[in-house]
């Protein structure tokens, strides 16, 4: 296939799968990249650099299209390679997604690498109290969401008990303590990590970065 010259710095991520479309549209967010999601392959191309096409979707591309074309291959199945400039078998493993991705644009070396310092957490608008860490969709109790927002708000930044206890006013008890403990055992103990510091006598810090999906 032929590619262009200029780099659009756009992708395309084409999966009827949930599931497939929102890991490689949230690593792409992740590295600063303008992504669209499609169910099925769109009539026009020529605005993308890098297409990630999941095989389920199907395809009818011209030999014309100048974009770089990746196929993902869910079901085991190996299509013709001469048809892609590479084939993924899903699962495919984050770092090789990302070096696609910041392969194909310009963003700036200390934002892809504040982007792998500190782990990402998505907060999903059309699923009210959801986020997605390490590609893991969590649910969380609306005053659990309250509080990993302010966090989340004043990245790096210490929060203390009084203040965070403050988003309940009227409400008796350490509540502070309470949800830290939550949301450690939601977004810490299934991956190993620490995302929630604690700060000897200021309170608590989010060692992870936000992002908002619009």
């Amino acid at each position: 296939m032929k590619h262009k010259n200029s780099c659009k710095k756009r992708i395309a991520v084409i999966s009827p799968k949930r599931e497939i479309s929102m890991f490689f549209e949230l690593e792409a967010t992740a590295c600063g990249c303008p992504v669209r999601v499609f169910s099925a392959p769109p009539e026009e191309l020529s605005e993308f650099d890098l297409v990630v096409l999941d095989l389920a979707a199907g395809y009818c591309f011209s030999q014309s299209d100048t974009c770089r074309i990746v196929a993902v291959s869910a079901d085991g199945k190996k299509p013709d390679q001469h048809r892609f400039d590479d084939v993924w078998e899903w699962p495919i493993s984050i770092e090789t997604v990302r070096e696609a991705y910041e392969g194909t644009t310009s963003v700036k070396e200390e934002t892809v690498a504040s982007s792998e310092s500190n782990p990402t957490i998505y907060f999903l608008p059309e699923q009210e109290n959801t986020v997605v860490y390490r590609n893991q969709t969590i649910a969380l109790t609306s005053s659990e969401c309250l509080v990993l927002k302010l966090l989340a708000d004043r990245f790096g930044e210490p929060i203390s008990r009084t203040e965070i206890s403050a988003l309940f006013e009227g409400t008796q008890g350490n509540l502070a303590d309470v949800h830290i403990c939550h949301l450690r055992k939601k977004l810490e103990a299934p991956f190993g990590v620490r995302l929630i510091e604690t700060v000897r006598g200021q309170g608590y810090c989010l060692k992870a970065n936000a992002i908002y999906l619009s």
